[in-house]
């Protein structure tokens, strides 16, 4: 599977980069393919506060964590191997990726991450459970990651059931939607599996429990 790993490695600097700017980005090119392409797929799954969506192309605030993870295991993957050269060209550009997105990412006012940036580099001040999938990835600074966990547990976005995947106070929230305030399994395990990491393991177990079926009647 090396050649496999390489390839994926120099996909995060070529197609996976195509203005080289130092983050994974997607834009559409088919008619028909999807506006989204992070796991959040919707239509309506990146939005401003005003409702206007966000140009492609579009670095998503998960997929640079991802991308973050992944260098770190091409080193450890090509130190095996003894490449030490390779090695320490992937340590070096995720420690760059870090700091990049510890600075491009983070919105002061809300003392957490935002959604997406966007072809103009504008940030999607959106509080999405995505952030969330940075605390697993380990990509946050330490004081950032603790701001971002105790966010993702307060009442706006730590519904009972789970971690909503936008906060109950921004002007696209919808419960029933698809990604606009509905709770998803895989996302709130993720979401648990970096609280576990920031040490919050109080509220991984507490927050995340879920309540007792309830019976809704309907005429």
């Amino acid at each position: 599977l090396e050649p496999a790993a390489r390839a994926a490695l120099r996909w995060l600097d070529e197609h996976g980069d195509p203005d080289h700017d130092g983050y994974v980005e997607f834009a559409r090119k088919a008619s028909r393919g999807l506006s989204n392409q992070g796991w959040k797929d919707s239509g309506d799954s990146l939005q401003f506060p005003d409702g206007s969506y966000a140009d492609a192309p579009i670095a998503l605030v998960e997929v640079q964590g991802y991308a973050y993870e992944a260098r770190l295991a091409g080193v450890a993957l090509l130190e095996r191997l003894g490449d030490a050269a390779g090695a320490l060209a992937q340590r070096a550009k995720a420690a760059a990726l870090r700091a990049k997105f510890n600075r491009d990412f983070w919105l002061d006012g809300d003392r957490f991450l935002a959604q997406a940036l966007d072809a103009h580099k504008r940030a999607v001040p959106a509080v999405t459970s995505n952030a969330g999938h940075c605390l697993w990835s380990g990509i946050l600074e330490e004081d950032k990651a603790q701001a971002v966990a105790r966010r993702l547990v307060a009442p706006d976005m730590c519904s009972g059931w789970g971690v909503r995947t936008l906060s109950s106070g921004y002007p696209s929230y919808n419960p029933l939607s698809y990604h606009n305030g509905s709770v998803w399994p895989h996302d709130t395990a993720i979401v648990v599996a970096g609280l576990k990491r920031c040490r919050r393991d109080a509220e991984a177990a507490r927050r995340q429990r879920f309540r007792p079926a309830t019976t809704i009647a309907v005429s």
